[in-house]
């Protein structure tokens, strides 16, 4: 392949992963077809895409658009997800993958400007869904406001208790 063809094959790689703020890399040498397919297929389910990197194309451009500590990931073939719904969908999928499938080996990510390991993926497939997330917020909310109005409640009954006595005493003077 000549020079130039690989500058504007790298150039046309690197707009295209300008775009993306999060994605997992994992070795792909190992997959055959049948697992490919399958895995293509569970991807398509939870809307995330995978592109299957030529490495020297892949460290030119993730090294214009991302840290260099992540050319590090690039040895061997090497496959990329991005997309999905959120972040912990990605680790997920590719985790639950990565288990099922002894062959397929998580190298590392890029979240948000930082570098992911393996354990830090792991991690974050461990993280429950959003809307589970989102009611045990409103529900700390709910649990808190609840504890403001017991504390308002039993202030306003003291007062009470307080200005029923005083007016018995004064009632028996």
């Amino acid at each position: 392949m000549s020079k130039l063809l690989r500058k504007l094959m790298a150039k046309e790689l690197s707009k295209t992963l300008s775009n993306i703020d999060c994605f997992i890399l994992f070795a792909c040498d190992k997959i055959n077809a049948e697992q490919s397919h399958q895995f293509r297929v569970k991807l398509r389910e939870n809307k995330i895409s995978v592109k299957i990197l030529r490495n020297k194309l892949a460290r030119i451009a993730i090294e214009q658009c991302y840290s260099k500590n992540l050319k590090n990931l690039l040895k061997g073939p090497v496959g990329m997800i991005y997309g999905g719904e959120s972040p912990v969908d990605l680790a997920k999928v590719m985790t639950e993958w990565a288990k099922k499938n002894k062959v397929t080996q998580i190298k590392g990510g890029y979240l948000s400007g930082q570098v992911l390991t393996i354990k830090d993926i792991d991690e974050l497939s461990k993280v429950p869904p959003r809307p589970v997330v989102l009611s045990q917020l409103a529900g700390s909310f709910v649990g808190s406001i609840q504890q403001v109005a017991t504390i308002f409640s039993s202030a306003i009954q003291n007062v009470s208790n307080a200005f029923g006595s005083l007016t018995e005493k004064m009632e028996k003077q």
